[in-house]
């Protein structure tokens, strides 16, 4: 081990916990006393700000949890639903009681987020007590609203996009290529068991096209967007004074039920149902696949299973039968898929008011149970009730249309009207576009919805501050640096990783990235930034040794040449 080496790493901010440092000696027992007196020296020398940095990067990870609390919102039904779905009969009472230990557990973890409503609704009292900080608050508010804005709206830009290719691609490869074929007559042509003329399904084609695009413009352009966003930000007025209502007055932050769920979520999910059913309906006008119905069916369906209380048997056999009877709903195929589709959906209903008359005359169930039960089940049955072939989008209309003219059955003289490269194309538009908005559109009822509630409770202008109170700690590690030199390295290998750790961290946040994923993104992100600090600093030292750039360019030139030849020489 090297003076140097053992120096650059006694100042690393990452080497957080000094006390607990191993003797030199145990790594080079064949030290010289001379070694050991320089190595005991620059410890000495480096104390101070070793300490200070351990307790600005300790600082800063704490500030991070107490900014945003710990990152598992998504955690507690994720797991639960595991459970219940790896449940056999037998086991079916385990599940259940496992099931809701965890939830009662995680959702607790979850609600550690309430500290966070805490002190974003005092902060947001605190700032409006002075014109200034009142000032300063709505300016960040704004700022957090124009970056989630965008961030939602490049998404559905995006898709607008991908909307532009199908119709450009329908006009391209098979209008033209049907105007071909009715040069020289007008076949009939049978798809799902409709027979039309192909000049009418050409005709179809360029309708829905149009339709497609309209319907993307009116359920998701900008001024789409921004009634909903007026609506929502209608639905959430005076969020912050319920909240604050629940937690301070009358004892509430005495009160127990206040910490078994994410507050924020809480009082806003009428809201939220609400902003939820006019995005999905926008949605399902221009795609509504059958992967997108059978999954939201599925989903709601386990839901309420994982609810069902193991001495229900009844409930719980019908609700596995309609989940059976799912599969098959969504298998089916060919020409009389509408109608198989309909006698399935049919015995599903049947099965989930089966369920609902379960539920309401078993005496296991309080009435508030009932309730929450028999709405989860009415919600099922709408879906069902909707799922036939009438609820697919425009967009898995026209690829039904141009499906049967890439069949073999519509085929003229052996020769496909649509070439089998042709539809692929279509498929990966169509499914691209399928995915996208479906992406965007959970993301607008989902962590979209709940930053602009947050924002509502005043989280933006603490997400600004936490920026801020950084960059106080980063400068106070500089004052007390004795000169020039270290103050040099203290800005370096301290301040900036630090501030650049909570900086992307926020920006992550205002970017809507979950906590856990936002949590690794600003660690790394620090992390980095502490060895590309540590790195200048070691340029900066060679250079004060040299006294020339031009020098420590060449030794830096020649150091990355000689690790180039070692690694291909190694290979």
């Amino acid at each position: 081990m090297s003076n140097e080496y053992s120096v650059q790493n006694s100042n690393n901010i990452f080497d957080i916990f000094p006390k607990y440092e191993l003797s030199k000696q145990s790594f080079v027992p064949s030290i010289t006393k001379e070694i050991k007196d320089t190595l005991e020296i620059a410890d000495q020398n480096s104390h101070n700000k070793k300490t200070l940095a351990s307790s600005v990067l300790t600082t800063g990870i704490l500030g991070i949890l107490l900014v945003k609390g710990l990152p598992i919102q998504k955690l507690s039904s994720k797991i639960s639903i595991e459970l219940q779905e790896a449940g056999a009969a037998s086991t079916k009472t385990t599940i259940y009681y496992a099931k809701k230990g965890t939830d009662r557990t995680l959702n607790f973890l979850q609600a550690t987020s309430n500290f966070t409503a805490m002190k974003d609704i005092l902060f947001d009292k605190l700032f409006s007590l002075n014109q200034l900080s009142a000032k300063f608050a709505q300016g960040a508010r704004n700022l957090s609203k124009k970056i989630v804005d965008n961030a939602l709206g490049k998404q559905y830009d995006d898709v607008g996009k991908l909307i532009n290719d199908v119709v450009s691609t329908v006009q391209k490869y098979n209008i033209r290529g049907i105007d071909k074929i009715l040069e020289k007559g007008n076949p009939l042509i049978t798809i799902k068991g409709e027979t039309k003329k192909l000049s009418e399904w050409r005709d179809i084609l360029i309708k829905n096209s149009a339709e497609l695009q309209e319907a993307f413009n009116d359920g998701f352009s900008l001024g789409a967007r921004k009634t909903r966003s007026d609506n929502r930000d209608e639905l959430l007025k005076g969020t912050g004074e319920k909240i604050y209502n629940k937690l301070f007055k009358d004892g509430g932050w005495k009160n127990f039920e206040n910490y078994k769920t994410y507050i924020t979520e809480t009082e806003t999910k009428e809201a939220r149902e609400i902003l939820k059913n006019d995005v999905a309906k926008a949605r399902k006008t221009v795609t509504n696949n059958i992967e997108v119905i059978h999954d939201n069916i599925k989903n709601d369906i386990t839901e309420l299973s994982r609810s069902i209380k193991p001495k229900d048997n009844e409930s719980s056999k019908i609700l596995d039968n309609i989940s059976k009877n799912l599969e098959k709903f969504k298998a089916c195929s060919g020409a009389n898929e509408a109608e198989a589709r309909k006698e399935i959906s049919k015995k599903m209903v049947a099965d989930i008011e089966k369920t609902i008359s379960e539920i309401s005359n078993n005496n296991i169930y309080t009435e508030a149970e009932k309730k929450e039960l028999i709405a989860k089940a009415q919600n099922i049955k709408l879906q069902i009730q909707s799922s036939d072939e009438t609820s697919k989008g425009i967009l898995e209309h026209i690829m039904t249309v141009l499906k049967g003219l890439n069949s073999e059955e519509a085929a003229i003289n052996g020769k496909k009207i649509i070439s089998d490269s042709q539809f692929k194309e279509f498929e990966h538009l169509s499914r691209k576009i399928s995915n996208g908005l479906n992406e965007a559109a959970t993301l607008e009822s989902g962590e979209y919805f709940i930053k602009h509630a947050e924002m509502e409770v005043g989280s933006a202008a603490t997400d600004v501050f936490s920026i801020l109170f950084p960059v106080g700690v980063g400068a106070y590690a500089v004052a007390k640096c004795e000169n020039k030199d270290e103050r040099i390295s203290a800005t370096l290998k301290t301040c900036i990783p630090l501030v650049g750790m909570f900086g992307t961290f926020v920006y992550g946040t205002t970017k809507m990235l979950s906590g856990a994923k936002n949590l690794i993104f600003s660690t790394i992100s620090g992390f980095a930034l502490n060895k590309f600090g540590a790195y200048l600093d070691n340029l900066y030292q060679n250079y004060k040794k040299s006294g020339s750039v031009v020098n420590v360019a060449k030794v830096e030139g020649k150091n990355v040449w000689s690790d180039l030849s070692v690694g291909i020489n190694e290979q």
